[in-house]
């Protein structure tokens, strides 16, 4: 195997660690294990940084390109105003 299909292995594995910890922490009740998912989480996105800056730097992952600054705010805007909807939502369970 070579170095370019083992670090994009690794940064495709750690992709889904990241989704995977990140279910488990807005499903989790427990706060205290919630917050140990939560810096499990963190390490991983760490780790995504750091992969994804070796192959950039080897130029075997092209990122997506840098978005203008004013569409970056209206969907921000349109997130956030979505994320409010949400709140009090009645299909929200506590499991």
């Amino acid at each position: 195997m070579q170095d370019r299909e083992m670090v994009l292995d690794a940064l495709a594995m750690v992709k889904h660690e990241i989704v995977d910890l990140t279910k488990a922490a807005i499903e989790c009740s427990n706060q205290q294990l919630r917050q140990t998912i939560i810096q499990l989480r963190d390490t991983a996105e760490q780790n995504h940084m750091n992969l994804t800056q070796i192959a950039n730097e080897n130029k075997w992952y092209i990122p997506s390109p840098i978005v203008d600054s004013q569409l970056a705010q209206q969907v921000k805007q349109q997130l956030s105003s979505a994320s409010f909807s949400t709140v009090g939502n009645p299909m929200h369970v506590k499991v």
